[in-house]
């Protein structure tokens, strides 16, 4: 039995595979998120880069552990604050992810 944990920040996602019964970290696994930005203060993501980042340091950790799937007991899940996704009736999503960073809007905040 091993515990995954998984962490999707601005910056990447984060997997770590920990064995409770020696009380260590056995694997990692890292994916890095591209962020899209330009001079007005857009900070957005596209939530199809969350997924395969999940994917890559999930598989990455798994690999690394030589474990299987199966033997994952639990899952923990941190994520970034403070994002929009939008998504519509069905639930598919809208437009790229507002960031909690993005200042686009700062110019109709002042008045």
């Amino acid at each position: 039995m091993i515990y995954l944990g998984i962490d999707c920040g601005t910056q990447g996602t984060k997997a770590v595979l920990f064995d409770p019964d020696n009380g260590r970290i056995i694997a990692r696994g890292y994916a890095p998120h591209a962020i899209l930005s330009d001079a007005s203060g857009r900070r957005e993501q596209k939530t199809e880069w969350w997924i395969e980042a999940l994917k890559f340091a999930v598989h990455t950790a798994l690999r690394e552990s030589g474990r299987e799937p199966t033997d994952v007991a639990a899952i923990a899940v941190s994520g970034q604050q403070h994002g929009l996704v939008m998504v519509d009736d069905h639930g598919r999503v809208l437009r790229d992810v507002k960031l909690w960073n993005d200042t686009e809007t700062a110019p109709q905040n002042r008045t």
